[in-house]
């Protein structure tokens, strides 16, 4: 990173804060734009939950999670078959973005790897199963490679099921003792 004595952490949104997004620039200006404009107003009216990665005082990337539904027909294999509804309770990363300054510098991995633990904390309270995202056109091997796994009809549709993350947590736990 550009300023290796500064600490990048992830924080959760606080609408009584102010925060700097004037420098902000993920390379997509829909997302800039719901940055500045729209992301403040969502939390307000509980339609997702922001969660900023900042160095210092600067954003340099940021995630949002909503509750979702996604329909059984996308799934595959024994994901499917485990459920017994027409849709499966969810939550979606509406948006991640890193900052161009930072972009390739494995910030998005930091910023996904928080969202689906963040969405597995949550599911041990709530019930979900699943972390689903639609990934930008040509992102579609970086959520593949994170373990996500492509819709069946919306290939813009990945979706990372909860239980492989839980598996993973309690094989690394295993090899440490």
């Amino acid at each position: 990173m550009d300023n290796q004595n500064q600490q990048v952490e992830i924080i959760k949104y606080n609408s009584n804060k102010k925060y700097d997004y004037s420098e902000f620039d993920c390379g997509v200006e829909s997302i800039n734009n719901y940055l500045r404009e729209n992301l403040d107003r969502d939390f307000k009216h509980s339609l997702s939950v922001p969660y900023l990665l900042v160095m210092g005082n600067e954003i340099v990337g940021f995630f949002t999670l909503s509750s979702h539904a996604i329909e059984k027909n996308e799934l595959k294999g024994a994901f499917k078959s485990n459920s017994s509804y027409k849709q499966v309770s969810s939550i979606i990363i509406g948006k991640l973005a890193v900052d161009i300054k930072y972009q390739g510098q494995g910030l998005g991995k930091i910023l996904l790897g928080n969202a689906i633990s963040t969405s597995w904390k949550s599911s041990r309270d709530v019930g979900t199963r699943a972390v689903v995202l639609h990934a930008r056109e040509g992102k579609e091997s970086f959520y593949k490679e994170a373990g996500f796994i492509q819709g069946k009809k919306d290939l813009s549709l990945f979706i990372y099921p909860l239980k492989q993350y839980e598996d993973e947590l309690l094989r690394r736990i295993a090899k440490v003792r």
